[in-house]
């Protein structure tokens, strides 16, 4: 060759760009090495992080006093400062959402025992007059 492209080189550009896999070509016959695939897959998929991982980064995050320690650990882990920024956001929301139904546990117990304290003075009216 005189430093042209071989027709078969040419072709394997082309069938890389309209997704036909490389397998199915005559190159591997002769011996030469397919060339992985870079076309980006169609669906992305997005990383899951487990409660326990949260959990683990935040406290890491607060123990860092330095700016540099956070950016060093961001990178390490492959995260973003709005990831730290929304996992905070979804632990306060937990918080404010276990404290209204603490609030609504307590007025439901609150209401319970004057409940209680009535029936007990109908069902004992001797008790509620020397009270």
């Amino acid at each position: 060759m005189n430093g042209s492209v071989s027709k078969d080189e040419e072709m394997e550009g082309a069938r890389r760009a309209t997704g036909i896999s490389s397998s199915l070509t005559p190159h591997r016959s002769r011996g030469i090495a397919a060339v992985p695939d870079p076309e980006v897959p169609e669906k992305a998929t997005r990383r899951r992080f487990t409660v326990e991982y949260k959990l683990r980064i935040l406290r890491e995050a607060q123990d860092c006093r330095e700016q540099h320690q956070l950016g060093a650990m961001l990178r390490r882990e492959g995260l973003y400062h709005s990831n730290l920024a929304s996992w905070l956001w979804e632990q306060e929301k937990e918080i404010l959402k276990l404290r209204s139904n603490l609030r609504k546990a307590e007025l439901i117990i609150e209401a319970q025992k004057k409940m209680a304290e009535l029936f007990q003075s109908y069902l004992d009216p001797k008790k509620g007059e020397n009270s």
